[in-house]
């Protein structure tokens, strides 16, 4: 990321944080321990506003970032960098010990979930990790996506231009990902608007690698409507004690105007089966289809 767009999405003293964690975090890698969860996604889900929720919780403690992205981007720098991003072994030790509040660390990288190598590279790593997936109506997901690449500079296009050109955009673009681990795709993490909410087959190759029982699947929704509760689902599912939240709002949310009403009945016809497929996978009726 250049230092002007991390300036666009970060305030000073926040990045000056970053980098003495950096630092710090590096030279006692080897200290330091493994997450315990991860939220995979989905983009534009909710996974923002689950992650602040929980760093009110005294028993968690978060990586820093927020998206270490690890198993999509960086995973060629190994293990020793993954845990640089998390607290300190001695730190779980010392609260297992000394306090009620438990220990849990965790990190949220969306693109996880949408990427061919996360599922296998995450099982390899964190075999016993919990998942954590925030899905949300993807006709929302997608139009929130879009208008949140516009104001990252990285899309131009206006919405059902950009929802055209998808298939040529990333045409290939996830088979050269599976032929070389090293290889980055900017339209393949930016453009994929449509695909990333097919939830279905994202969650089938995920399953392949991780049992259902280490997977919590939530309507984004539910978050907001009943946010005492559904971050009641999220604290057991990692293993926090109960805990009393406050200050709910919605982070990193971004206004736009309101879809063109046709394109929006398309967008539902779009998605109906792959929704059915979903609901029939999970066993639950996410009710996306107006």
């Amino acid at each position: 990321m250049s230092l002007q767009r991390a300036l666009e999405r970060h305030s000073v003293p926040y990045l000056l944080e970053w980098a003495a964690h950096r630092t710090t975090g590096l030279v006692t890698a080897r200290q330091r321990t493994l997450p315990d969860f991860v939220i995979i996604g989905a983009q534009r889900c909710g996974t923002t506003s689950l992650f602040k929720y929980l760093t009110q919780h005294p028993g968690f403690h978060p990586s820093l970032p927020k998206e270490v992205h690890y198993f999509t981007l960086y995973y060629a720098k190994g293990l020793t960098w993954y845990r640089s991003h998390f607290p300190l072994e001695a730190g779980r030790q010392r609260a297992q010990e000394t306090t009620e509040h438990g220990f849990v660390t965790g990190e949220a990288t969306p693109y996880c979930m949408l990427h061919p190598h996360a599922p296998r590279r995450l099982r390899h790593t964190l075999p016993n990790a919990k998942l954590i997936l925030l899905l949300r109506n993807p006709v929302d997901r997608a139009y929130s996506h879009y208008h949140y690449e516009v104001k990252m500079g990285a899309e131009t296009l206006p919405f059902n231009d950009a929802l055209a050109l998808e298939e040529t955009r990333t045409s290939g673009e996830e088979e050269r990902l599976l032929a070389d681990e090293t290889y980055r795709s900017f339209n393949h993490q930016h453009f994929t608007f449509l695909a990333r909410g097919r939830y279905a087959e994202q969650i089938e190759r995920w399953r392949t690698y991780f049992d259902a029982e280490q997977m919590l699947i939530l309507d984004s929704g539910d978050l907001y409507k009943h946010p005492l509760g559904t971050l009641g689902r999220v604290t057991a599912f990692v293993g926090l004690p109960a805990w009393t939240y406050s200050g709910f709002k919605r982070y990193n949310d971004t206004h736009y105007p309101q879809m063109d009403p046709l394109l929006r009945r398309d967008l539902i016809d779009y998605y109906r089966p792959h929704n059915r497929r979903l609901y029939d996978l999970v066993g639950h009726d996410f009710g996306w289809e107006f």
